[in-house]
């Protein structure tokens, strides 16, 4: 009777599996949780180069740069196609845009620095931020009967704000910021399992890598030193996880 009873379900379950099809027009909402990494790396130029010496700059270089860690949660909404094959291969195309409040920032007291006088400290601060994402993936997968495995490669566009400021005991002040849509590949995986015969409930890892956007400071009004410059690159690398439910049409 048990080994009747485990044949019954056995073939519950491959008919189950068998019906479930991933092909079709689907739209969806989405809740992510961003983390990534931004290295700031500030250079001097113009006068920090022809008066002052190579210690003070390495001193302030090393002080200011830094490696900034953003993250926060977004929500987004999503559209794609699926095609499903016999052999149990499902290809699709997706195009989603998120909202995120992914951010991260540093600002220091003043501090002194290697190669300074020692009367003379600086107050340095940087951040990072993305707000906006657009994406444009293919994913490749295989129904598992009845979940859906699948990987993701496509392209990413990035709202994001980058910032970066100085000020010295000796009443050195100045500030840069920097907004750019960054571009870059997106991969990942995710798996989507069914709720019924059109709502469906997803998770996925994916990583991006956005390139680096670069601006310059400029001085606040009343700053001493004139003809200082200084130039900074901000890099940007995002990894996140998402969960979004779909609909199937």
């Amino acid at each position: 009777m048990r080994t009747q009873l485990g044949f019954v379900a056995a073939m519950l379950l491959a008919g189950s599996a068998a019906a479930q099809d991933w092909s079709g027009f689907y739209a969806g909402g989405l809740a992510t949780y961003s983390f990534g990494d931004g290295d700031s790396d500030v250079s001097l130029g113009s006068n920090w180069i022809t008066i002052e010496s190579a210690a003070l700059r390495d001193g302030v270089t090393d002080f200011w740069s830094t490696n900034l860690q953003p993250d926060g949660w977004g929500v987004g909404l999503f559209a794609g196609y699926n095609k499903q094959y016999t052999s149990g291969l499902v290809l699709g195309a997706e195009v989603n845009y998120a909202y995120h409040d992914v951010n991260d920032r540093r600002l220091t007291g003043q501090t002194s620095v290697p190669g300074a006088p020692p009367s003379l400290t600086y107050a340095v601060g940087n951040e990072v931020e993305v707000e906006n994402t657009f994406t444009a993936r293919a994913n490749i997968g295989w129904n598992f009967d009845p979940v859906l495995g699948y990987l993701v490669i496509g392209y990413t566009f990035a709202d994001a704000k980058a910032n970066a400021e100085v000020l010295s005991s000796g009443g050195y002040s100045k500030f840069g910021s920097g907004a750019d849509w960054l571009g870059g590949l997106t991969y990942g995986v995710g798996a989507a399992v069914p709720l019924d015969e059109t709502w469906s409930l997803r998770v996925e890892y994916l990583r991006t890598d956005l390139g680096d956007m670069t601006f310059d400071t400029g001085y606040r009004a009343g700053s001493t030193f004139p003809g200082y410059s200084e130039g900074v690159r901000q890099d940007l690398t995002l990894q996140t996880v998402q969960l979004g439910v779909s609909y199937k049409f």
